[in-house]
This record gives C-alpha cells, sequence and structure tokens, in this order.
C-alpha cells in the first residue's frame, strides 16, 4: 500500500510539473518560469516581425550585391 500511494503522489506531481512546464514551452516562455503569469502576445509578435524584416533585408541586401 506504502508503494501505491507514492506511485500516485509522484504520478500526481509529475503531472502538475509536466503540465506548467509543457504550458511555458507551448506558449514560447522559458520553462521554469511561472506559468499563471500575463501573457503578452503583442510583444511576441513585435519581436518576431522585428526578425522577419531583419531577415528580409538581409536577403536582399545579399540579393543585390553582385
Amino acid at each position: 500500500m506504502k508503494t501505491l500511494s507514492g506511485l500516485i503522489i509522484g504520478l500526481l506531481l509529475g503531472l502538475i510539473l509536466g503540465f506548467g512546464a509543457g504550458y511555458n514551452h507551448g506558449r514560447g516562455a522559458p520553462v521554469l518560469s511561472n506559468p499563471f503569469a500575463p501573457y503578452d502576445a503583442g510583444s511576441r509578435l513585435e519581436r518576431t516581425l522585428e526578425e522577419f524584416m531583419d531577415e528580409t533585408r538581409r536577403a536582399i541586401h545579399k540579393a543585390t550585391e553582385e
């Protein structure tokens, strides 16, 4: 019985920690950060667009360099 209760407690803790880590990973946050912190999709979108623009500028510069 002691082994079974230890197994159940371990599974519950693993489920809770795995949910938090998986949720953070899915939204692009650091894995060990607070999963209940407010999620600012606007800043993530802005950062992604800036990276896209930088890559586009580099590609255009590389293509017109010759």
